[in-house]
């Protein structure tokens, strides 16, 4: 696996400046690309990435790094090692588009960090374009104890250029849609008044879609077997809950309610789930925000009474 080399250079405390970034390796131009079809997948693999020590003690106990990459989501499991030098490492923790790196012990022999097993959840419904890693700067409630937070507030409270972020890689991650040049895209389709899903060509059998209260009606576990290889789906039978999962994005529902809980934020849903003949239905509308899927990739035709999805 490729890395990345991130080096925090000694300046960083000695000139106005505050701080010093700059990539080391020969791989800092290489772009993991990752193709539009893995996308709405949990455990996209990416690069290594290396944090250097220019000087030793340069972080102290209990002050923390942050790496943040806009729009991406971090799966948990990221491992590290000291490859170099005596720091010691408390934790390594995720959440969403960020990794934070925990400093136990300073080092009194400037280290090196690196970091394995980075991994991402890519939701449906981000765009294709090349993502960023960045190194964040600012401190405050939002990243405490961070090891630049404290020059990001001097030059705040002197009304001096503080900036929240530097990015430290253009081109971390790349979302590309397959091309032309022979690459299909997935698509499904399901027809309303046959019960059936054809997937790439291929004719599945499903439990029948209905139309409720003007709202198209689709099998929950069906659908999303055919649209996400990756997503759990968990039933409740005491209380008539359903979780779908994938990778760090978790909805919630009950039958018959007409709220989801996202991520722990309370939604707002078309229509209540609803259970018919032991199979949970959700409206087209809801059960597309659940997986993610873009409005424009789920067309419907009103003449021949079908839905395509297309991812």
């Amino acid at each position: 696996m490729k890395k990345l080399m991130i080096c925090f250079a000694a300046l960083v405390v000695l000139v106005s400046t505050p701080f010093t970034v700059f990539g080391e390796e020969t791989a800092v131009n290489q772009t993991i690309a990752v193709n539009r079809m893995q996308v709405g997948e949990r455990q996209v693999v990416v690069r290594d990435i290396v944090i250097t020590e220019a000087a030793a003690g340069l972080f102290e106990k209990k002050e923390c790094i942050y790496l943040k990459a806009d729009h991406l989501s971090f799966e948990d499991g990221i491992e590290y090692t000291v490859t170099k030098g005596d720091i010691k490492i408390k934790n390594v923790e995720t959440k969403n588009d960020i990794i934070k790196i925990t400093i136990d012990k300073a080092s009194s022999k400037a280290s090196e960090i690196k970091l394995t097993n980075i991994r991402l959840y890519l939701d449906r419904s981000i765009p294709d374009g090349v993502y960023p890693l960045e190194l964040v700067t600012e401190g405050g409630a939002s990243y405490p104890n961070n090891v630049f937070g404290k020059l990001y507030e001097q030059k705040a409270a002197k009304n001096q250029s503080a900036v929240k972020s530097v990015v430290l890689m253009k081109n971390f991650v790349e979302i590309t849609s397959p091309n032309q040049n022979g690459v299909t895209k997935e698509q499904v389709v399901i027809s309303i008044s046959d019960g059936t899903l054809t997937k790439n060509g291929e004719e599945i059998a499903i439990d029948k879609p209905y139309i409720y209260e003007g709202q198209i009606m689709l099998p929950l576990r069906a659908v999303t077997e055919a649209l996400s290889k990756d997503a759990v789906i968990a039933w409740d039978n005491a209380s008539q809950s359903i979780t779908v999962s994938m990778g760090k994005q978790v909805m919630g529902f009950r039958v018959g309610e007409k709220t989801l809980n996202a991520n722990g934020t309370t939604l707002p849903m078309t229509t209540p789930a609803q259970m018919q003949e032991g199979r949970v239905y959700l409206s087209l509308q809801d059960l597309s925000f659940i997986l993610g899927m873009k409005e424009e990739n789920v067309l419907w035709n009103q003449e021949d009474m079908t839905i395509q999805f297309n991812s």
